[in-house]
């Protein structure tokens, strides 16, 4: 199994993030949104956004962050291959790490299931 999160996992442009949200496709967590987008690649990419607006200290915001690269790492060969995006809430500063991995894991299996019903239609 992989231990990083290597460049070709990633989102990293403004533009393909704006794609992503332009989608309008998202999951709603208690702690976490979940934007996604299909893409033409063999597998998921994804991006982490955690905003000073949101989650205000720096410490805070790399928890958040490394909470969901984690579980993302994990899960990544079962996921689908879409775009995925996922937007720190500002709730999830008061969350401690076990709640936040039961979140984001939660969201991940929403997108399996999702995936599932789009493809078989």
């Amino acid at each position: 199994m992989e231990k990083g999160f290597s460049v070709g996992w990633r989102i990293r442009t403004t533009a393909e993030f704006r794609r992503i949200y332009a989608a309008r496709q998202r999951i709603i967590g208690r702690y976490y949104l979940l934007y996604y987008r299909e893409n033409e690649i063999k597998h998921s990419r994804l991006g982490v956004v955690a905003s000073k607006r949101n989650v205000r200290k720096a410490v805070w915001r790399n928890r958040v962050r490394r909470v969901v690269k984690e579980t993302f790492r994990i899960r990544k060969k079962d996921l689908p291959a879409f775009d995925i995006v996922v937007v720190a809430k500002a709730s999830s500063v008061e969350a401690d790490n076990k709640e936040l991995y039961e979140c984001i894991n939660k969201l991940f299996t929403q997108l399996e299931r999702q995936s599932k019903r789009s493809s078989s239609v």
